[in-house]
């Protein structure tokens, strides 16, 4: 499949939606009986939005998302949910996809156990205290996070919504940058892999051709030492031996033919440090 169909595919599989239509829908979706501190209805891996808070701080939760996703369309920006609804909204802000969850958070609080070997259990108690957690990359173990909540020297979030969202655009630009950081070094890690590679390219030219030399040296020698041997064969062929036809001198001929095809010398050419 290529690149551009790739593309295709996947901007098919997502959709733009209004703020207030994305919190309509979770709303409804909300309205299913829970208990008083449970956090998460039973169905929500079906909402759009990530919202996590307590039946007391739901409605105040969907005000916060309300608020935040109407900011983010007017500054010019992007809320983007999946078609099949497996995967919560993002945020395309400044090229860069932004995953985003508001929640209450929890206190951890020690209660008697019900079990006699443990003396105490710990509780997840909703506090009251609403954060927006922004991070990227959305669907990835490891990313980088910012979150704001209420405070009592910032206020609540609902009044800290212009910094958040100034913050949200300062991210893209950091992040920005950290690619750009990541992708010189993974630049540089190419090249430093490259010249490991020709490092090793040469130091396995260098044994070759050392090896060769070795090798024909060796063999040099040998028909040297060959052709020494033929020569005298010859010097007593030419004493005791008158017939030029004999065996013997069509094997002084044969002699000098083989050694000369196998010394190195007869091929100059190889000897190069190309």
């Amino acid at each position: 499949m290529s690149k551009e169909s790739s593309k295709k595919r996947g901007r098919n599989n997502e959709r733009s939606t209004s703020a207030r239509q994305l919190v309509e829908q979770v709303r409804v979706l909300l309205r299913e009986p829970r208990s008083r501190t449970s956090m998460l209805p039973p169905i929500w891996r079906r909402q759009p939005l990530d919202i996590r808070a307590s039946p007391n701080c739901i409605e105040r939760a969907l005000c916060i998302a309300e608020m935040f996703l109407s900011g983010i369309e007017q500054r010019g920006h992007q809320v983007i949910v999946p078609f099949k609804g497996h995967e919560p909204a993002t945020l395309l802000v400044n090229g860069e996809t932004l995953g985003f969850r508001i929640d209450e958070k929890r206190n951890r609080v020690s209660v008697p156990s019900s079990r006699r070997t443990w003396p105490n259990e710990t509780e997840l108690i909703p506090s009251g205290v609403m954060r927006v957690t922004i991070y990227h990359p959305p669907l990835k173990s490891y990313r980088r996070e910012k979150v704001w909540e209420d405070g009592p020297r910032k206020g609540k979030i609902e009044n800290q919504m212009g910094v958040i969202l100034d913050g949200i655009e300062l991210l893209t630009d950091d992040i920005k940058q950290y690619q750009a950081y990541l992708e010189e070094v993974w630049r540089q890690q190419a090249i430093k892999r490259e010249e490991e590679r020709r490092m090793k390219d040469l130091l396995r030219k260098e044994e070759v051709r050392r090896r060769q030399l070795y090798d024909d040296a060796q063999l040099w020698a040998e028909c040297t030492r060959m052709r020494a041997f033929v020569d005298t064969v010859e010097e007593a062929a030419l004493k005791h031996v008158a017939d030029t036809e004999s065996e013997l001198v069509q094997w002084i001929v044969w002699a000098r033919n083989y050694i000369t095809s196998i010394e190195p010398l007869h091929d100059l050419g190889r000897y190069s440090l190309g």
